[in-house]
């Protein structure tokens, strides 16, 4: 079956670290809902992290410290993200980096562990053009 007949997510998080083990937390979540082809929901919030953002961090993403003070924690989020994943397919560039990110928040919260099939545009993108 091909993906435009598929309902999935196109999800991505900016962090303040590469990785949820060393202490990276979710910092933007921007999400897409596409269905038969068309966009059917949104999800994007910005959340507050316990730890500064570096500047190599701000200079890929330009999120500030400030742009996310007033912001709530990735954690009081989570479950809600992880409703509008729902079970569906999720594209992502560079899909294990958000992977990761996704089972560390469904972990932060005692959720489900989320199954679903990632595809990664990064991986099709190289392929494409090696």
């Amino acid at each position: 079956m091909a993906l435009t007949d598929e309902t999935y997510i196109v999800l991505d998080f900016e962090t303040n670290g590469l990785a949820p083990a060393r202490g990276g937390e979710v910092i933007e979540v921007g999400a897409v809902r596409v269905e038969r082809g068309r966009t059917t929901g949104t999800f994007d919030r910005l959340a507050r992290s316990n730890h500064p953002i570096p500047p190599s961090a701000v200079g890929v993403h330009g999120i500030t410290d400030e742009m996310i003070a007033g912001a709530p924690h990735f954690a009081e989020m989570v479950q809600d993200l992880l409703e509008f994943v729902g079970d569906a397919v999720v594209v992502a560039h560079n899909a294990g980096f958000d992977r990761r990110f996704l089972l560390a928040g469904a972990e932060l919260v005692g959720a489900r562990r989320p199954d679903n099939p990632f595809v990664d545009t990064l991986k099709h993108s190289r392929a494409l053009d090696p």
